[in-house]
């Protein structure tokens, strides 16, 4: 699972299918959305099998795609949210909310999402206490009828596993979405040149695809419009290119926490 999950994190790009987004991301509900009750009894589980559950998508779920194709499944067929679910995890076990088991950190200097494990029971009570749906069988506590977040996909309700039922919140991520000036001026490349530093973000976001820094994209601009972007992933590419190390990202995210996040600043600490 961890080199299926590790590539599906930095492989951001188009689909070859002819398949909307949406339809893509369906049909690989569909697919596996049949999760065994065994879920239920095992002690601990890692953060990208609990992020996936927080979907109703089964946790071998990558790696029998990867074994089956040779590759690993591209974003385009998992929720918009999976991604800053994982980070919301990480928060969480930052936090001291979830108490790891195993705690490993992988090459970004993240918390390892596959090799990194928490207590099933705990995962379940931070579900409940988020108005997420674990969608664990028979464990299922959680109302169901819970409005989905804005880009997420709205559950089949024929399904015998419903898509996560999440917070009324509109975001997951701690940081509001900027636009490229935006992410320009909080993680400047060019010393005390704020012009040279927004020609640098301008020419990444034209090779976004190209480059990955797709993974960190919310909306794409449009004619003069600007496209958006979230900050937290934007700093995991930045440490993953090896533009800034993670203590700085680390620093400056903490420092632009918007104020509905303030209480989540000692995450960020070095």
């Amino acid at each position: 699972m961890k080199r299926a999950i590790n590539n599906a994190e930095d492989v951001w790009h188009k689909s070859s299918k002819a398949l909307s987004r949406a339809e893509q991301q369906q049909a690989f509900l569909k697919a596996h959305s049949t999760i065994q009750p065994f879920w239920g009894e095992v002690e601990d589980i890692s953060l990208v099998s609990a992020a996936l559950l927080t979907f109703g998508i089964s946790p071998p779920s990558l790696d029998e795609e990867f074994e089956a194709r040779g590759e690993p499944v591209s974003t385009e067929e998992l929720p918009d949210d999976f991604l800053p679910r994982i980070e919301l995890l990480r928060s969480a076990v930052r936090a001291g909310s979830l108490t790891p088991t195993t705690k490993t950190s992988d090459k970004h200097g993240r918390l390892d999402a596959s090799a990194t494990r928490i207590r099933t029971a705990d995962f379940i009570g931070w579900c409940d206490s988020k108005r997420l749906s674990h969608n664990i069988p028979n464990r299922q506590t959680t109302p169901a009828n819970v409005t989905a977040t804005s880009g997420q996909i709205v559950a089949d309700t024929t399904l015998p596993q419903a898509m996560a039922a999440t917070s009324p919140t509109p975001l997951q991520s701690p940081f509001d979405p900027l636009p490229l000036n935006g992410i320009a001026a909080m993680f400047p490349l060019a010393k005390n040149d704020t012009e040279e530093t927004r020609e640098i973000w301008k020419d990444f976001a034209h090779n976004a695809k190209k480059n990955g820094l797709v993974s960190a994209r919310i909306t794409t601009g449009k004619g003069k419009r600007q496209s958006s972007f979230d900050p937290s992933l934007v700093g995991d590419w930045l440490v993953k290119e090896g533009a800034m190390d993670r203590a700085r990202v680390d620093r400056i995210l903490s420092i632009n926490l918007p104020p509905r996040s303030a209480n989540l600043k000692e995450l960020f600490a070095s």
